[in-house]
């Protein structure tokens, strides 16, 4: 169990429908849990797109900041990274 800062936030997605997102940044996480080749190939060179580990489907994801909606909150959490 890790104690975290969880981000809240929502965005429009390409379809249009907004999705909102529990998510961590990855600058946040174990070390051996992120592969920076990858990261930086999802990311976007205009600093929109930024990777991120969803919360909820405990997988990578990416969060688009250039159609947020509203502000994105932060919380501290206790998060297991185990299957």
């Amino acid at each position: 169990m890790s104690t975290i800062t969880q981000y809240t936030g929502t965005f429009v997605k390409r379809d249009g429908t907004r999705r909102t997102m529990n998510f961590f940044k990855t600058s946040d996480l174990p070390k051996a849990m992120v592969n920076e080749n990858a990261v930086d190939r999802y990311a976007r060179s205009n600093g929109e797109i930024q990777v991120v580990y969803d919360a909820d489907k405990k997988g990578f994801r990416t969060f688009n900041y250039g159609t947020i909606v509203g502000q994105v909150s932060t919380k501290t959490v206790n998060f297991s990274f185990d299957s």
